[in-house]
């Protein structure tokens, strides 16, 4: 009797080929995500595997338009305050990398703690105006994060979160490190999605370890 042959690897192939292909298709301008509330009744939905609303609205492409730029009249003492977010928020973004959700949910925790520790008096006018805004949507997403049960919910939070982190660290920076805006075409249910990291290489925060170099580098900050 002759042995059977295996099908397993070529499937294996053809599946491994067909997500890298979806990975190198751009999908620019198509369903990205705003942190702008301009009509929450209008794009009320919920993140998945939870009961609670999001009210994000899409956009053609997240990062056209004028950003907003606070840096020169920062206070020291806010940008203190600020920076360890942005670090709190590269920790997460690295434990899901590494698909690891103890990480994760610590890191989490971290960065709803230093966001409440912020001093945010000292700010003034559309500073003030700004930062208040998109702190409000960073705990949202962080709360949402936290009552999600499911991993696909859990970074579907994440997906939320981190477009209003590339906003916020426009405006206020990070320190002295050179950061980048990274894009995967194939995260937020095929529409999308942006994510800050700290090194150039690509290490995707939606897709873990299934694909964790899916993606490209849009921007510098």
């Amino acid at each position: 009797m002759k042995p059977l042959k295996s099908t397993a690897w070529p499937a294996l192939f053809l599946t491994g080929t067909l997500l890298i292909q979806g990975c190198n298709q751009q999908q620019e301008g198509k369903g990205s995500v705003s942190d702008t509330y301009m009509n929450p009744d209008n794009v009320a939905g919920r993140v998945p595997g939870t009961n609670q609303k999001t009210t994000q609205m899409g956009v053609d492409d997240m990062l056209q338009g004028t950003d907003m730029v606070f840096q020169n009249d920062l206070p020291p003492a806010f940008k203190a305050g600020f920076d360890p977010v942005v670090t709190a928020y590269l920790a997460m973004k690295d434990a899901f990398v590494a698909d690891n959700a103890p990480e994760v949910e610590k890191q989490a925790d971290q960065m709803m703690q230093l966001l409440q520790r912020t001093p945010d008096a000292l700010l003034a006018g559309e500073a003030a105006a700004f930062w208040k805004e998109k702190k409000g949507f960073l705990m949202t997403h962080l709360k949402l994060y936290k009552a999600a049960e499911k991993d696909q919910a859990q970074r579907q939070s994440f997906v939320f979160l981190s477009t209003v982190m590339v906003k916020s660290v426009k405006a206020f920076g990070y320190g002295a490190q050179k950061l980048y805006v990274d894009y995967c075409p194939m995260a937020n249910e095929q529409k999308g999605a942006y994510w800050l990291s700290q090194t150039k290489e690509i290490r995707n925060p939606y897709m873990g370890q299934k694909m964790p170099t899916c993606g490209e580098v849009k921007q510098e900050i």
